[in-house]
Protein backbone atom coordinates (compact mmCIF):
# COMPACT_ATOMS: atom_id res chain seq x y z
CA UNK A 1 0.00 0.00 0.00
CA UNK A 2 3.05 2.30 0.30
CA UNK A 3 1.60 4.01 3.36
CA UNK A 4 5.05 4.96 4.69
CA UNK A 5 5.96 6.60 1.40
CA UNK A 6 2.65 8.45 1.24
CA UNK A 7 3.11 9.67 4.80
CA UNK A 8 6.60 10.97 3.98
CA UNK A 9 5.23 12.98 1.06
CA UNK A 10 2.21 14.36 2.90
CA UNK A 11 4.30 15.42 5.90
CA UNK A 12 7.23 16.85 3.97
CA UNK A 13 5.14 19.23 1.86
CA UNK A 14 3.54 20.95 4.86
CA UNK A 15 4.56 24.44 5.99
CA UNK A 16 4.82 25.38 9.67
CA UNK A 17 5.30 21.80 10.82
CA UNK A 18 4.75 21.00 14.48
CA UNK A 19 7.51 19.45 16.58
CA UNK A 20 5.70 16.10 16.41
CA UNK A 21 5.40 16.31 12.61
CA UNK A 22 9.11 17.06 12.26
CA UNK A 23 9.96 14.14 14.52
CA UNK A 24 7.71 11.74 12.61
CA UNK A 25 9.13 12.83 9.26
CA UNK A 26 12.67 12.39 10.57
CA UNK A 27 11.85 8.87 11.77
CA UNK A 28 10.25 7.91 8.46
CA UNK A 29 13.19 9.21 6.43
CA UNK A 30 15.49 6.96 8.43
CA UNK A 31 13.55 3.88 7.31
CA UNK A 32 13.80 1.90 4.09
CA UNK A 33 11.59 3.61 1.51
CA UNK A 34 10.55 3.06 -2.09
CA UNK A 35 12.07 6.22 -3.53
CA UNK A 36 10.99 5.33 -7.05
CA UNK A 37 7.37 5.53 -5.90
CA UNK A 38 8.02 8.75 -3.96
CA UNK A 39 9.70 10.36 -6.98
CA UNK A 40 6.85 9.41 -9.29
CA UNK A 41 4.23 10.88 -6.95
CA UNK A 42 6.22 14.10 -6.48
CA UNK A 43 6.62 14.70 -10.19
CA UNK A 44 3.09 13.72 -11.19
CA UNK A 45 1.53 15.84 -8.46
CA UNK A 46 3.78 18.89 -8.95
CA UNK A 47 5.19 18.56 -5.44
CA UNK A 48 8.94 18.47 -6.15
CA UNK A 49 9.63 21.94 -4.79
CA UNK A 50 7.31 21.53 -1.80
CA UNK A 51 9.16 18.33 -0.88
CA UNK A 52 12.72 19.60 -1.32
CA UNK A 53 12.04 22.76 0.68
CA UNK A 54 9.96 20.83 3.23
CA UNK A 55 12.69 18.35 4.15
CA UNK A 56 15.26 19.94 6.43
CA UNK A 57 18.63 20.43 4.73
CA UNK A 58 20.31 18.14 7.27
CA UNK A 59 18.05 15.32 6.03
CA UNK A 60 18.66 15.85 2.30
CA UNK A 61 21.29 13.08 2.47
CA UNK A 62 18.40 10.67 2.94
CA UNK A 63 17.16 11.46 -0.59
CA UNK A 64 18.89 9.34 -3.27
CA UNK A 65 21.60 11.45 -4.90
CA UNK A 66 20.29 11.40 -8.47
CA UNK A 67 16.72 12.07 -7.36
CA UNK A 68 17.88 15.03 -5.30
CA UNK A 69 19.64 16.47 -8.34
CA UNK A 70 16.46 16.11 -10.42
CA UNK A 71 14.39 17.81 -7.71
CA UNK A 72 16.93 20.64 -7.55
CA UNK A 73 16.75 21.11 -11.33
CA UNK A 74 12.95 21.25 -11.19
CA UNK A 75 13.11 23.88 -8.44
CA UNK A 76 15.63 25.90 -10.47
CA UNK A 77 13.34 25.89 -13.53
CA UNK A 78 10.31 26.75 -11.41
CA UNK A 79 12.15 29.67 -9.82
CA UNK A 80 13.18 31.04 -13.21
CA UNK A 81 9.60 30.81 -14.48
CA UNK A 82 8.17 32.29 -11.29
CA UNK A 83 10.49 35.30 -11.29
CA UNK A 84 9.34 36.13 -14.82
CA UNK A 85 5.71 35.81 -13.76
CA UNK A 86 6.34 37.93 -10.65
CA UNK A 87 7.55 40.81 -12.79
CA UNK A 88 4.35 40.64 -14.84
CA UNK A 89 2.10 40.21 -11.80
CA UNK A 90 3.64 43.30 -10.22
CA UNK A 91 3.04 45.39 -13.33
CA UNK A 92 -0.57 44.23 -13.72
CA UNK A 93 -1.23 44.74 -10.00
CA UNK A 94 0.08 48.32 -10.21
CA UNK A 95 -1.91 49.15 -13.37
CA UNK A 96 -5.20 47.75 -12.06
CA UNK A 97 -4.76 49.60 -8.77
CA UNK A 98 -3.98 52.83 -10.60
CA UNK A 99 -7.16 52.49 -12.69
CA UNK A 100 -9.20 51.70 -9.55
CA UNK A 101 -10.31 48.35 -10.97
CA UNK A 102 -11.76 46.01 -8.36
CA UNK A 103 -9.61 42.89 -8.45
CA UNK A 104 -7.78 40.25 -6.42
CA UNK A 105 -4.82 38.04 -7.25
CA UNK A 106 -5.68 34.35 -7.00
CA UNK A 107 -3.88 31.06 -6.37
CA UNK A 108 -0.27 31.10 -7.63
CA UNK A 109 -0.25 34.86 -8.15
CA UNK A 110 -0.98 35.13 -4.43
CA UNK A 111 0.77 32.07 -2.93
CA UNK A 112 4.23 33.29 -3.89
CA UNK A 113 3.98 36.44 -1.79
CA UNK A 114 3.94 35.15 1.79
CA UNK A 115 3.20 31.42 1.76
CA UNK A 116 5.96 29.94 -0.38
CA UNK A 117 9.58 30.70 -1.16
CA UNK A 118 10.37 31.24 -4.82
CA UNK A 119 10.82 27.96 -6.66
CA UNK A 120 8.61 25.83 -4.43
CA UNK A 121 5.55 25.97 -6.65
CA UNK A 122 5.05 25.77 -10.40
CA UNK A 123 2.68 28.30 -11.93
CA UNK A 124 1.68 28.06 -15.57
CA UNK A 125 -0.33 31.28 -15.72
CA UNK A 126 -1.52 34.29 -13.74
CA UNK A 127 -4.99 34.30 -12.17
CA UNK A 128 -7.03 37.33 -11.15
CA UNK A 129 -10.58 37.82 -9.95
CA UNK A 130 -12.04 41.00 -11.47
CA UNK A 131 -15.43 42.55 -10.72
CA UNK A 132 -17.64 42.05 -13.78
CA UNK A 133 -18.55 45.75 -14.02
CA UNK A 134 -14.83 46.55 -14.45
CA UNK A 135 -14.08 44.12 -17.30
CA UNK A 136 -14.18 46.84 -19.97
CA UNK A 137 -11.59 48.89 -18.08
CA UNK A 138 -9.54 45.74 -17.53
CA UNK A 139 -9.53 45.02 -21.27
CA UNK A 140 -8.12 48.48 -21.99
CA UNK A 141 -5.36 48.02 -19.41
CA UNK A 142 -4.26 44.56 -20.54
CA UNK A 143 -4.29 45.50 -24.22
CA UNK A 144 -2.14 48.53 -23.43
CA UNK A 145 0.34 46.01 -21.98
CA UNK A 146 0.38 43.98 -25.20
CA UNK A 147 -2.17 41.28 -24.38
CA UNK A 148 -4.84 39.90 -26.67
CA UNK A 149 -7.56 37.34 -25.93
CA UNK A 150 -6.66 34.03 -27.50
CA UNK A 151 -7.39 30.32 -27.14
CA UNK A 152 -4.07 29.67 -28.90
CA UNK A 153 -5.44 27.50 -31.73
CA UNK A 154 -2.68 25.06 -32.68
CA UNK A 155 -0.33 27.13 -30.54
CA UNK A 156 -0.86 30.27 -32.62
CA UNK A 157 -1.31 33.63 -30.90
CA UNK A 158 -4.50 34.63 -32.74
CA UNK A 159 -7.24 36.91 -31.39
CA UNK A 160 -10.36 34.99 -30.39
CA UNK A 161 -13.52 35.80 -32.32
CA UNK A 162 -16.35 37.80 -30.77
CA UNK A 163 -18.40 34.60 -30.81
CA UNK A 164 -15.74 32.67 -28.88
CA UNK A 165 -15.50 35.43 -26.29
CA UNK A 166 -19.28 35.64 -25.90
CA UNK A 167 -19.73 31.87 -25.54
CA UNK A 168 -16.98 31.73 -22.93
CA UNK A 169 -18.44 34.58 -20.92
CA UNK A 170 -22.02 33.28 -21.06
CA UNK A 171 -21.18 29.71 -20.12
CA UNK A 172 -18.26 29.95 -17.74
CA UNK A 173 -16.92 31.82 -14.72
CA UNK A 174 -13.92 33.16 -16.62
CA UNK A 175 -12.97 34.88 -19.89
CA UNK A 176 -11.01 33.73 -22.91
CA UNK A 177 -7.42 34.06 -21.59
CA UNK A 178 -5.35 37.17 -22.19
CA UNK A 179 -2.04 36.15 -23.76
CA UNK A 180 1.09 37.89 -24.99
CA UNK A 181 4.57 36.92 -26.07
CA UNK A 182 7.45 38.29 -24.03
CA UNK A 183 11.12 37.36 -24.33
CA UNK A 184 10.20 34.25 -26.31
CA UNK A 185 7.73 33.08 -23.68
CA UNK A 186 3.93 33.05 -23.81
CA UNK A 187 2.39 34.73 -20.76
CA UNK A 188 -1.23 33.89 -19.98
CA UNK A 189 -3.54 35.84 -17.68
CA UNK A 190 -6.75 34.08 -16.66
CA UNK A 191 -9.55 36.42 -15.58
CA UNK A 192 -12.25 35.03 -13.30
CA UNK A 193 -15.22 37.39 -13.12
CA UNK A 194 -17.50 35.18 -11.00
CA UNK A 195 -16.50 34.03 -7.53
CA UNK A 196 -18.54 30.85 -7.90
CA UNK A 197 -20.99 30.92 -10.81
CA UNK A 198 -24.14 32.41 -12.28
CA UNK A 199 -26.32 30.24 -10.03
CA UNK A 200 -24.88 31.92 -6.94
CA UNK A 201 -24.22 35.62 -7.74
CA UNK A 202 -22.37 36.68 -4.60
CA UNK A 203 -19.61 38.82 -6.12
CA UNK A 204 -20.90 42.11 -4.71
CA UNK A 205 -20.86 40.65 -1.20
CA UNK A 206 -17.38 39.22 -1.73
CA UNK A 207 -15.94 42.60 -2.71
CA UNK A 208 -17.74 44.22 0.22
CA UNK A 209 -15.84 41.82 2.50
CA UNK A 210 -12.74 43.59 1.26
CA UNK A 211 -9.31 42.91 -0.16
CA UNK A 212 -5.90 43.71 1.23
CA UNK A 213 -2.30 44.11 0.14
CA UNK A 214 0.03 41.20 0.85
CA UNK A 215 3.79 41.94 0.90
CA UNK A 216 6.61 39.50 0.29
CA UNK A 217 10.31 39.41 -0.51
CA UNK A 218 9.93 39.87 -4.25
CA UNK A 219 6.58 41.56 -4.76
CA UNK A 220 3.25 42.59 -3.29
CA UNK A 221 -0.28 42.00 -4.56
CA UNK A 222 -3.85 42.90 -3.79
CA UNK A 223 -5.83 39.77 -2.86
CA UNK A 224 -8.94 38.67 -1.01
CA UNK A 225 -8.84 38.77 2.77
CA UNK A 226 -7.99 35.38 4.34
CA UNK A 227 -11.62 34.47 5.05
CA UNK A 228 -12.97 34.97 1.52
CA UNK A 229 -9.68 33.72 0.05
CA UNK A 230 -10.14 30.36 1.79
CA UNK A 231 -13.73 30.20 0.57
CA UNK A 232 -12.52 30.81 -3.00
CA UNK A 233 -9.95 28.00 -2.73
CA UNK A 234 -12.76 25.67 -1.64
CA UNK A 235 -15.03 26.80 -4.50
CA UNK A 236 -12.24 26.36 -7.04
CA UNK A 237 -11.25 22.94 -5.70
CA UNK A 238 -14.87 21.73 -5.65
CA UNK A 239 -15.45 22.90 -9.22
CA UNK A 240 -12.48 20.95 -10.56
CA UNK A 241 -13.12 17.86 -8.42
CA UNK A 242 -16.70 17.40 -9.60
CA UNK A 243 -16.64 17.87 -13.38
CA UNK A 244 -15.44 15.44 -16.04
CA UNK A 245 -13.54 18.27 -17.74
CA UNK A 246 -10.94 17.65 -15.02
CA UNK A 247 -11.76 14.17 -13.70
CA UNK A 248 -11.44 12.37 -17.04
CA UNK A 249 -7.69 13.02 -17.08
CA UNK A 250 -7.32 12.77 -13.28
CA UNK A 251 -6.55 16.50 -13.07
CA UNK A 252 -8.98 16.69 -10.14
CA UNK A 253 -6.67 14.64 -7.92
CA UNK A 254 -3.38 16.47 -8.54
CA UNK A 255 -2.21 16.76 -4.94
CA UNK A 256 -0.62 20.21 -5.05
CA UNK A 257 -4.16 21.66 -4.92
CA UNK A 258 -4.87 19.94 -1.60
CA UNK A 259 -1.45 20.90 -0.26
CA UNK A 260 -2.01 24.56 -1.18
CA UNK A 261 -5.25 24.63 0.80
CA UNK A 262 -3.88 22.94 3.92
CA UNK A 263 -0.83 25.22 3.78
CA UNK A 264 -3.05 28.28 3.35
CA UNK A 265 -4.97 27.29 6.48
CA UNK A 266 -1.72 26.77 8.39
CA UNK A 267 -0.38 30.14 7.27
CA UNK A 268 -3.48 32.27 7.90
CA UNK A 269 -5.38 30.30 10.53
CA UNK A 270 -4.84 32.92 13.23
CA UNK A 271 -6.16 35.67 10.94
CA UNK A 272 -9.43 33.86 10.26
CA UNK A 273 -12.25 34.41 12.72
CA UNK A 274 -13.71 30.94 12.35
CA UNK A 275 -17.14 31.66 13.83
CA UNK A 276 -17.49 34.53 11.35
CA UNK A 277 -16.20 32.25 8.58
CA UNK A 278 -18.90 29.66 9.29
CA UNK A 279 -21.51 32.44 9.17
CA UNK A 280 -20.08 33.76 5.91
CA UNK A 281 -20.14 30.30 4.32
CA UNK A 282 -23.77 29.89 5.38
CA UNK A 283 -24.85 33.35 4.24
CA UNK A 284 -23.14 33.09 0.83
CA UNK A 285 -24.47 29.59 0.16
CA UNK A 286 -20.99 28.06 0.07
CA UNK A 287 -21.51 25.16 2.45
CA UNK A 288 -21.28 22.41 -0.16
CA UNK A 289 -17.94 23.39 -1.73
CA UNK A 290 -16.41 24.19 1.67
CA UNK A 291 -17.67 20.99 3.29
CA UNK A 292 -16.51 18.95 0.28
CA UNK A 293 -13.03 20.47 0.40
CA UNK A 294 -12.56 19.99 4.13
CA UNK A 295 -13.80 16.39 3.91
CA UNK A 296 -11.22 15.69 1.22
CA UNK A 297 -8.52 17.35 3.33
CA UNK A 298 -9.45 14.99 6.16
CA UNK A 299 -8.78 11.97 3.92
CA UNK A 300 -5.14 13.02 3.63
CA UNK A 301 -4.52 14.70 6.98
CA UNK A 302 -5.73 13.38 10.32
CA UNK A 303 -6.01 16.88 11.76
CA UNK A 304 -8.36 17.59 14.67
CA UNK A 305 -8.64 21.25 13.64
CA UNK A 306 -9.88 20.23 10.19
CA UNK A 307 -12.38 17.81 11.74
CA UNK A 308 -13.78 20.50 14.03
CA UNK A 309 -14.39 22.81 11.09
CA UNK A 310 -16.18 20.05 9.17
CA UNK A 311 -18.69 19.74 12.00
CA UNK A 312 -19.52 23.44 11.76
CA UNK A 313 -20.25 23.46 8.01
CA UNK A 314 -22.00 20.10 7.66
CA UNK A 315 -24.89 20.44 5.16
CA UNK A 316 -28.20 18.66 5.66
CA UNK A 317 -27.49 16.29 2.78
CA UNK A 318 -23.99 15.15 1.78
CA UNK A 319 -24.84 12.77 -1.07
CA UNK A 320 -23.25 15.29 -3.45
CA UNK A 321 -19.84 14.15 -2.15
CA UNK A 322 -19.85 11.21 -4.57
CA UNK A 323 -21.34 13.04 -7.57
CA UNK A 324 -19.44 14.17 -10.67
CA UNK A 325 -21.06 16.16 -13.47
CA UNK A 326 -20.55 14.52 -16.86
CA UNK A 327 -19.92 17.59 -18.99
CA UNK A 328 -20.16 15.76 -22.34
CA UNK A 329 -23.44 13.95 -21.66
CA UNK A 330 -25.05 16.58 -19.41
CA UNK A 331 -25.76 14.15 -16.58
CA UNK A 332 -24.59 13.24 -13.09
CA UNK A 333 -22.43 10.18 -12.48
CA UNK A 334 -20.91 8.60 -9.34
CA UNK A 335 -17.23 8.72 -8.47
CA UNK A 336 -15.88 5.18 -8.95
CA UNK A 337 -12.75 5.46 -6.82
CA UNK A 338 -12.13 7.30 -3.58
CA UNK A 339 -10.32 10.61 -3.93
CA UNK A 340 -7.43 9.32 -1.81
CA UNK A 341 -6.98 6.11 -3.78
CA UNK A 342 -7.26 7.91 -7.12
CA UNK A 343 -4.62 10.45 -6.14
CA UNK A 344 -2.03 7.81 -5.31
CA UNK A 345 -2.89 5.58 -8.27
CA UNK A 346 -0.41 6.31 -11.07
CA UNK A 347 -1.68 3.60 -13.39
CA UNK A 348 -3.04 5.29 -16.51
Amino acid sequence: MKEKERKVILLAVLVHKTVDEKRELNELLNQELDWGYIGGILINHRLSGYFLFGVETTLHKKIPKEMKKVLEMIVLCQKDKQLRLIDEISQINAKLSEEKIRFAALKGAFFGVEMYKTGIRRSNDIDFLVYEEDLTKLDVVLRSMGYIQSNLPEGELIEASKKEKLIQRLNHHDLVPYVKQKDGDLLEVDINFLFQGKDNPIDKQIYELGTREYKGEYYCVNALNPMSNLAFLCVHFYREATNTIWTNEKRDVVLYKIVDIINFIRTYENEIKWIDWYDMVEELNLKNPCYFTFKILSLFYNDKKIESKIENIHPQDDEFMEIIYDNDRNRKIKRKESFYDAAFNLIF
